[in-house]
C-alpha cells in the first residue's frame, strides 16, 4: 500500500523536533506494516481545531488523484481535534478509498472505534477540568492545617 505521513504541531511554543519525532514513529509504523511512503504533508504551528491548514488541504485534494491508499499520523489528533472536522474529512477520504491510521493508537475503524474516540475525548476533557480544580485547591490548601479539607472531597465526588 502507498502511504503518506501527515505531521503537525500546533503552536510556536513547540519545536521542529516534534515533527521529526512524528515522522520517525510514522516511518517505523509504515516499515512494520509494509507501507511504501510516497510523501510527507507537514503543517507547522497550525491548530487542528480547524481545517485551515495548507498541507492538510493539499493532502485531501491529492487523495482524489489516487496517489496514496492510507494517511498515517502519529496520533489521530494530528489529523483533527474537532469531531465534526475529523468525521467530514475521513468521509471525504473514504470516498477515494483512503484510510486514516495512527502510528501510536490502535483504534478500529468500525463503530467501536467511533465510540472509543468519543469517550476518549470526553475523558480528556474531564481530566483537564479536574487538573484545573486540583491546581485551584492546591493553591488554597492550608499546608499547616491537620484538618481534612472538605473541598478536597468535593473535588472527587463531583
Amino acid at each position: 500500500m502507498k502511504a503518506v505521513i501527515y505531521a503537525r504541531y500546533s503552536s510556536d511554543n513547540q519545536w521542529e523536533e516534534s515533527i521529526e519525532g512524528q515522522i520517525r514513529e510514522c516511518t517505523a509504523y509504515c516499515k512494520k506494516n509494509d507501507f511504501a511512503i510516497v510523501w510527507h504533508y507537514i503543517d507547522r504551528a497550525l491548530s487542528a481545531k480547524t481545517d485551515n491548514r495548507p498541507d492538510f488541504q493539499r493532502m485531501v485534494k491529492d487523495s482524489a488523484k489516487g496517489l496514496f491508499d492510507v494517511v498515517i499520523g502519529w496520533k489521530l489528533d494530528r489529523f483533527a481535534r474537532n469531531r465534526y472536522v475529523s468525521a467530514h474529512y475521513k468521509a471525504q477520504l473514504r470516498k477515494y478509498s483512503v484510510k486514516v491510521l495512527s502510528a501510536t493508537e490502535n483504534i478500529s475503524e468500525g463503530q467501536e472505534g467511533i465510540i472509543l474516540l468519543s469517550t476518549t475525548k470526553t475523558a480528556r476533557r474531564r481530566c483537564r477540568f479536574l487538573q484545573s480544580k486540583v491546581r485551584i485547591y492546591h493553591r488554597s490548601w492550608d499546608q499547616k492545617s491537620t484538618n481534612f479539607d472538605k473541598r478536597f472531597v468535593d473535588l472527587f465526588l463531583y
